[in-house]
């Protein structure tokens, strides 16, 4: 659960049953209240598919040293989303999906997912959305936090809290960790027979910086959408402020008009290069950093990467 300051309501991800391919599956749900007391009905958003599967088998191969069961029949090794932190961020939606990747069953159970008894690790990814109800893939599937080692007390599995905290210039996640696998036996006839390993973790990322943009030696450009500086708070604009990575590189910004032309005085060779590492660099060309001149004018901006990482920009007044 969390409060989407975004709709003025609260949300929820509840874990549901789906079918997806030959198996039933965890998946994810989404769900809206008001008042945190009559809430919608669950819709599914989020629903593991063949390329989840891919990703499955092959995290379980590499993972097989610590998990408790293993189907050698691959076809049976799949991935299912036993829950998901989401939540807004900078004008949008976030999501911490926890993939349970299936490496087998304890005895005695059907090898049927989703039926329950499972084994495998439990490791997070990082989705994306605009509305809460379509969500992005991000990064090809990579995970955001894996396992830790082997027989270290998040070895196994990781839950994340509903959402993260932004301390200074950072992003904060805290998170549950496991030494042991989802299949992982723990009780036997009601009791507690089995010690386990397991904390609380902290995982941190610089202030925006869930993805990036990146360039190596070849230079490499972005440019954005059109953007508009129009009335209200934007007439307030006054500069162009970058969060990136550019030690031993460099970041060049251009401004553009409608058409794609450089705009007089914001060419590229008019930019003052970044050339360092900052959360927060104003950008200037030939020192001056006012773009407020721009105001009601339709624009993009194109950035020049070389042996660097761009992660955010913004206007500040």
């Amino acid at each position: 659960y969390c409060y989407d300051e975004l709709g003025g309501r609260y949300v929820a991800f509840p874990k549901i049953l789906r079918r997806s391919g030959n198996h039933l599956r965890r998946s994810v749900s989404v769900a809206f209240s008001k008042d945190f007391l009559e809430w919608t009905k669950a819709e599914a958003v989020l629903i593991p598919d063949a390329r989840d599967d891919e990703l499955s088998v092959q995290r379980t191969e590499e993972l097989r040293d610590r998990v408790m069961f293993f189907e050698e029949d691959a076809s049976l090794r799949v991935a299912q989303f036993y829950g998901m932190c989401g939540f807004p961020y900078e004008g949008m939606y976030l999501g911490l999906l926890w993939v349970l990747d299936i490496s087998g069953w304890k005895p005695g159970y059907k090898k049927v997912p989703g039926i329950g008894g499972e084994d495998g690790p439990d490791q997070i990814e990082l989705v994306s959305s605009r509305d809460l109800r379509r969500w992005n893939r991000v990064a090809d599937r990579e995970l955001i936090i894996p396992v830790g080692a082997k027989g270290s007390w998040e070895a196994g599995q990781i839950y994340t809290i509903n959402r993260p905290i932004i301390v200074g210039d950072e992003i904060w996640i805290y998170y549950g960790g496991m030494g042991h696998t989802h299949g992982h036996p723990m009780y036997h006839e009601g009791k507690k027979t089995v010690r386990i390993k397991s904390g609380i973790g902290l995982a941190t990322l610089r202030l925006d910086g869930w993805v990036s943009i990146d360039a190596g030696k070849d230079e490499g450009t972005l440019t954005t959408k059109s953007l508009i500086f129009e009335s209200g708070e934007v007439l307030k604009t006054k500069t162009l402020v970058i969060n990136a990575k550019a030690t031993g590189g460099s970041v060049v910004t251009e401004i553009l008009d409608e058409s794609g032309r450089s705009l007089s005085g914001f060419a590229k060779a008019d930019c003052d290069a970044l050339e360092s590492d900052a959360v927060r660099h104003t950008i200037t060309w030939n020192g001056q950093a006012n773009v407020s001149k721009l105001a009601g004018k339709t624009v993009r901006l194109r950035f020049h990467l070389q042996d660097a990482k761009l992660y955010s920009f913004s206007f500040k007044s």
